[in-house]
């Protein structure tokens, strides 16, 4: 389930709809994710994140903005990253949080690229 709607999220936004991709995001996230699911959790959340920070400056964007990146932080924290590629993408994942707040710097890039 997790994977299609990620998808679903990349191909909404990619066409605009930036609403339909939030909205696909929460209704998946407000369910949780098990124990066991962090292998696809993980790239859903930086997906969230990358398309939050790809819309950084849109007027459209910023209505709820700063809640939608607590709940990703929140998932992310929650996650078990016990094995390199999932603390992997749990740093990719705050450097694209960065980027949708504007505040990354080459450094958070650095990390995200040593630790994949």
């Amino acid at each position: 389930v997790i994977d299609p709607v990620r998808h679903g999220m990349v191909l909404a936004a990619s066409q605009g709809r930036l609403t339909e991709a939030r909205t696909a995001f929460e209704a998946l996230a407000g369910a949780g994710f098990p124990p066991g699911t962090q292998r696809y959790a993980l790239p859903l959340l930086r997906t969230a994140a990358m398309i939050e920070a790809d819309a950084r400056g849109l007027p459209a964007a910023e209505a709820d903005r700063p809640e939608l990146l607590a709940l990703i932080r929140r998932y992310t924290k929650n996650l078990p990253m016990l094995v390199p590629v999932w603390a992997a993408h749990g740093v990719f994942i705050d450097a694209e949080l960065a980027r949708a707040e504007g505040t990354d710097t080459p450094g958070h890039w650095a990390r995200a690229a040593e630790a994949f």
